[in-house]
């Protein structure tokens, strides 16, 4: 016997499905879709499958919680192997996401985090704009920082900077991504683990977080209470 919120996820994929065999779908709602059932790629005319790539269990749950900012497990006696590159394991893929999920997995905590945390006070010393989280090495590295719940948590460094300059504490999300987030709640499909909507997910719910909105949180948990057991 399925729940209810099974369902309701395979009614929601019935109707994509639908969609996209039709043409009606936006590149950018394909996109999503394929990320969570790259098997629907034989329907897309556009080339949308390069950027899809199916990863293992194994690599999902490092994903997980490289998003979580989760510090780089030594449990995970493989994970070296699939990040170096030369080696015979080496995912250039899988790299890149890290790479875009927790930059510092890659970069490790010695003097190059120090110097870039150095970059970062001197930035706003200067009054200069808070790097961008979703396309600069820095910003990302900044968030990881200041996040609360992350494991890189750098309590110093956050006072240091929300004394030097407090903008960078103001979050300037673009409005459709709380809109596409709200949409997806209707829709009843949570946006997978390894996926930017997920990270921005987390952060706009988590209140130890300093991007946490309760405005948002309250419409989504009304919306998809399922999604946070």
């Amino acid at each position: 016997m399925k729940d209810e919120e099974t369902k309701q996820i395979e009614a929601w994929f019935r109707v994509q499905k639908k969609k996209l065999i039709k043409g009606e779908l936006l590149p950018y709602q394909k996109r999503k879709l394929l990320e969570v059932m790259p098997e629907l790629a034989f329907f897309c005319q556009e080339n949308l499958v390069a950027s899809v790539v199916p990863f293992s269990l194994e690599k999902q749950e490092l994903m997980r919680l490289a998003i979580l900012g989760k510090k780089k497990p030594s449990s995970s006696p493989r994970l070296s192997d699939y990040l170096e590159k030369g080696n015979e394991l080496f995912d250039a893929e899988f790299r890149q996401r890290i790479l875009n999920l927790n930059p510092l997995w890659i970069i490790g905590e010695g003097a190059c985090l120090e110097e870039i945390k150095y970059e970062l006070t001197k930035s706003a010393r200067n009054g200069e704009q808070r790097p961008d989280a979703r396309h600069e090495l820095y910003g990302m590295i900044f968030n990881i920082l200041v996040n609360n719940t992350s494991e890189y948590f750098d309590s110093f460094f956050k006072r240091k900077i929300l004394a030097l300059n407090p903008s960078w504490f103001e979050e300037k999300l673009p409005p459709n991504e709380k809109e596409e987030l709200l949409s997806f709640a209707k829709e009843g499909y949570k946006p997978n683990h390894n996926t930017k909507n997920y990270r921005v997910l987390y952060y706009l719910t988590n209140k130890e977080d300093h991007r946490y909105d309760q405005d948002f949180d309250l419409k989504i948990r009304r919306l998809a209470p399922h999604w946070f057991p």
